[in-house]
C-alpha cells in the first residue's frame, strides 16, 4: 500500500504529523510531503520517503505571502496528484487552493483522510487582519463543510470539533486524537523541583492578566521561565530558554513546580475564540507526561474538564489575580496538596501519552476507512 502524508504548512519534525508518518509506515510505503523554510533534499529513511517543499513566509506582507504560498502549495499538490497513492493523509489544508487536492484525488479514487488541527471556520486566514472577520469566517465555514464532505475519514484534535462536525455530517467516519505526549516521566518529588513556573512555547496571545499573576509570585520567590520562545513577557526576572529538542524540553519541565496554560480566549474586540476555548495544545499533554501539574484558566473548557476529572492541576480565574496567585502559592507551600497532584498525575499519566494501544486504534481507523472507501 502506498500512502502520502501531507503536512500543509507543517515542518518535518512536527510532533503530531511525524507520529502519523511513523505509525502509517506500518501499513505500507509512506511518502511524506512537508513544508520547509530552508533548502533540503529529498531522502529516504526507515521506509519513509521525505519530500520537502520550500516556502519562506513573507511576514508583514500579506499579498506577497499569498502569492508565495500559492506557488508553494501548487508544487506540493502537483506532486501529490501526479503520483499514485492508495491513501492521502492530509494534515491541515492548503490555504490558497483548499479544495483542489481533494477534487483531484477523488477523481483518482484515492482514499482521503483529513487531520484537522484547528477549527477551520475560525482559523481560516485568521492572521490576515486586513480581511474582515465575518468574511473570513463565512469562507472558512464553506471550505470546512466541503472538506468534511470530500473526506473519507476525519481525525480531530478536539472533541468539540468532532461533535460539531457530526451535526452537519451525521455519517462522517471520525476519530478523536488529541495531542498526546510521546513518553512519560514519573513525577519528581517536591523537594527535587525548582520553585518555578514554566510556560512552553512562544508568547503569541494576550497575557496581560498572567503577567500580573506572575509578578505576584515573583515577589514570593518563584521563578518564571519561558521554554522554547523569546519574549519580554514579564520582567528582567523572566528566564528565557530558546528552542530545545523535545526530550530536553520534557526533561526540563519535569523539574518545574507548575506549567502555565493560560491566556485570553477572546480577540482584541472581546469576541470569544472557539479555537482557544476548545484547544488541547501539545503543552498540556506534554506537561502531564513530564509529571508536572498544570495551571489552567477555567475558560479552556475541554482541558478544564480533563483536569477536573483527573485532578492533575489547578484551575484558576485569570481575571481574579489575587485569588489565582494565592491558590498557586498555597498549593506549593502545602506539601500534602501538592503531593496529591503528583500522585494523581502518576496514576493517570498513561491517559495523556501516545502508546501502542492508541496507535493500534489509529491504524485500525485508517485501514477500515480505506476498505470502506474502496467499496463505494
Amino acid at each position: 500500500m502506498k500512502i502520502a502524508v501531507v503536512g500543509f504548512l507543517h515542518q518535518r519534525e512536527d510532533k503530531r504529523v511525524m507520529r502519523t508518518v511513523r505509525a502509517l509506515s506500518n501499513l505500507g510505503e509512506v511518502t511524506y510531503l512537508y513544508w520547509t523554510e530552508k533548502k533540503e533534499n529529498s531522502c529516504s529513511s526507515n521506509g519513509v520517503k521525505y519530500v520537502p517543499f520550500l516556502h519562506k513566509i513573507q511576514r508583514g506582507h500579506p499579498l506577497r505571502e499569498w502569492n508565495s504560498r500559492k506557488k508553494h502549495e501548487y508544487e506540493m499538490i502537483n506532486h501529490l496528484i501526479n503520483h499514485e497513492f492508495d491513501i492521502a493523509y492530509l494534515h491541515h489544508y492548503a490555504t490558497t487552493r483548499t479544495l483542489a487536492p481533494y477534487k483531484a484525488l477523488k477523481k483518482k479514487g484515492t482514499t482521503i483522510i483529513t487531520d484537522f488541527h484547528e477549527y477551520v471556520p475560525e482559523e481560516y486566514l485568521f492572521g490576515t487582519l486586513i480581511i474582515p472577520r465575518f468574511f473570513k469566517n463565512k469562507m472558512g465555514n464553506y471550505l470546512y463543510k466541503a472538506l468534511l464532505k470530500l473526506s473519507d475519514g476525519v481525525i480531530f484534535v478536539s472533541k468539540y470539533m468532532q461533535k460539531n462536525a457530526l451535526k452537519s455530517e451525521p455519517d462522517l467516519k471520525s476519530l478523536w486524537i488529541p495531542n498526546y505526549g510521546n513518553f512519560t516521566i514519573n513525577p519528581h518529588k517536591k523537594n527535587e523541583r525548582r520553585r518555578e513556573i514554566v510556560f512552553i512555547g512562544k508568547i503569541q496571545r494576550r497575557m496581560e492578566k498572567e503577567i500580573n499573576i506572575i509578578k505576584k509570585l515573583l515577589k514570593n520567590s518563584f521563578e518564571f521561565t519561558i521554554l522554547g520562545g523569546r519574549s519580554d513577557f514579564c520582567t528582567e526576572k523572566t528566564n528565557i530558554i530558546p528552542f530545545v529538542p523535545y526530550e530536553e524540553m520534557i526533561s526540563y519541565i519535569t523539574k518545574s513546580a507548575f506549567a502555565l496554560i493560560s491566556y485570553d480566549v477572546k480577540d482584541e474586540k472581546g469576541r470569544s475564540l472557539l479555537n482557544y476555548i476548545y484547544s488541547q495544545p501539545n503543552k498540556f499533554y506534554d506537561s502531564i507526561c513530564a509529571g508536572t501539574p498544570v495551571i489552567l484558566d477555567k475558560r479552556f473548557e475541554e482541558m478544564r474538564s480533563i483536569v477536573e476529572r483527573d485532578n492533575t492541576g489547578l484551575i484558576i480565574d485569570r481575571n481574579n489575580i489575587e485569588e489565582a496567585s494565592k491558590l498557586i502559592l498555597n498549593t506549593w507551600e502545602n506539601g500534602s496538596k501538592y503531593n496529591a497532584l503528583l500522585k494523581n498525575i502518576s496514576e493517570r499519566q498513561e491517559h495523556y501519552c501516545w502508546d501502542e494501544r492508541k496507535e493500534e486504534q489509529f491504524l485500525s481507523f485508517v485501514s477500515n476507512t480505506h476498505k470502506e472507501a474502496k467499496k463505494r
